[in-house]
């Protein structure tokens, strides 16, 4: 296996235990769990941190929201990924239409190297 995918796997693993790491919860849990993938140009990976911190503090506020991480990848800066849960459909349904995340979309997108990608999942096991 080349190093880099190694690397990749080991990444994917240290992600797998930060989300493991959030307060245990039934399976029967109705909270909902968000993986986003954000990735940024090369050279607007500061402009989209910046923006990216700002959002999810203020995120973290909103009704519902349970927790909300932010990570970025130690190889490849400007590679983005959120780790949010919430308390359930509602809560999440609530979060995407807020003033906030309206006025976020137009403003990343430029920056940004690819369309970032949402999963919405629910836990089976924590």
């Amino acid at each position: 296996m080349p190093d880099l995918d190694r690397r990749l796997l080991i990444q994917g693993a240290a992600a797998v235990t930060l989300i493991a790491a959030q307060p245990a919860a039934a399976a029967t849990d109705s909270a909902v769990h968000v993986i986003a993938e954000i990735v940024a140009k090369p050279d607007k990976a500061d402009e989209a941190r910046t923006m990216l911190v700002a959002f999810v503090d203020g995120a973290r506020k909103e009704p519902g929201c349970k927790s909300y991480a932010l990570l970025e990848m130690l190889t490849e800066p400007g590679h983005f990924f959120t780790s949010e849960v919430w308390a359930d459909k509602a809560a999440i349904d609530a979060h995407m239409v807020t003033p906030e995340i309206k006025a976020l979309g137009p403003k990343l997108t430029p920056l940004l190297a690819k369309p970032f990608t949402v999963a919405m999942n629910k836990a089976l096991s924590v």
